[in-house]
């Protein structure tokens, strides 16, 4: 019993963090005209930094890294939050809003690629098929979106790094698992992206320090940054990690596309974009593929 209840968290935390991750977008997006991205990361990653040290001063959790190597936790952090983060936020840059929403959608099936060859996590048939149904429900829904831009080849090439560095670092926070906790995995995470994003923020704004305190003037961006930084570093993250150590890779990231369909029906209610039948059709398919890879789990499974 206890390992069922185990599952059904481990799944209820995946698809929290993939329906928070799906908000982020409408927040960065209002946000993004007042700030830079490197402002905005380095605000975010700071909130959640402080976040998990005032509830580690609490006493509720433990941090306990004495005799364990810190290579693979800093390594872990390096691919995310900042490989990702300057792949994905300079790819879209670069890119069409309809390619890089499909270039995205791709991370389930890298990530269950990398599953078989770094933890021998082979999914059934079934599951593969319907996390492929799921990625051309997000296909089919970025050509809905008729997003502007043009595609550059850096673009592609950055795009393409941001699906390799996610699936990389769902398997490997899978695989450290067995050593280290949920929250020292998070911990050590926001604290690589606070020493990487707070000097790029502070380069950007050229040491104007005002300056860069100024960006909070605006309410768009520091509503941004309370929720980015609690709801989608320090809750998601947090439910993440708890999820890929509990999950198989292709259970987990099943749930990724699920972003995708929140961010749509988050920009239909709040920025008031258009919703048809096909937008309809599309999120059927993305959700009758998560469904699936979650249904037909091998029987063996652990």
């Amino acid at each position: 019993m206890g390992s069922f209840d185990t599952e059904k968290k481990a799944m209820a935390a995946a698809f929290f963090a993939s329906f928070v991750f799906g908000l982020s977008f409408v927040f960065s997006k209002v946000a993004l005209q007042l700030t830079d991205p490197v402002v905005l990361l380095a605000f975010r990653f700071v909130t959640a930094f402080l976040l998990l040290h005032l509830l580690l001063l609490s006493g509720k959790v433990k941090l306990s890294l004495r005799g364990k190597k810190l290579f693979p936790l800093i390594l872990l952090g390096i691919l995310q939050p900042v490989l990702y983060f300057i792949f994905e936020n300079y790819g879209i840059r670069l890119t069409s809003a309809t390619f890089s929403a499909v270039m995205i959608a791709l991370i389930p099936i890298a990530t269950l690629f990398g599953g078989v060859f770094f933890l021998r996590e082979v999914p059934t048939l079934l599951q593969t098929a319907f996390s492929v149904l799921s990625v051309i429900g997000v296909a089919f829904m970025a050509l809905l979106q008729q997003g502007s831009g043009t595609v550059t080849a850096l673009g592609v090439v950055l795009l393409l790094g941001a699906v390799l560095v996610q699936s990389g670092y769902t398997a490997l926070t899978r695989k450290l698992s067995a050593t280290y906790s949920v929250f020292e995995r998070t911990y050590l995470m926001f604290l690589t992206g606070c020493a990487f994003f707070v000097p790029a923020a502070v380069i950007s704004c050229r040491f104007d320090f005002p300056l860069l305190i100024s960006y909070l003037r605006y309410p768009e961006v520091w509503s941004a940054t309370i929720f980015l930084g609690a709801f989608c570093s320090f809750g998601a993250f947090l439910a993440l990690n708890y999820a890929n150590s509990h999950l198989p890779v292709a259970r987990t990231t099943a749930f990724a596309n699920i972003s995708t369909l929140v961010s749509v029906f988050a920009g239909v209610i709040i920025l008031k974009e258009s919703f048809t039948l096909w937008t309809l059709f599309a999120s059927l398919m993305i959700i009758t593929g998560v469904w699936g890879v979650q249904k037909f789990k091998r029987k063996n499974e652990k």
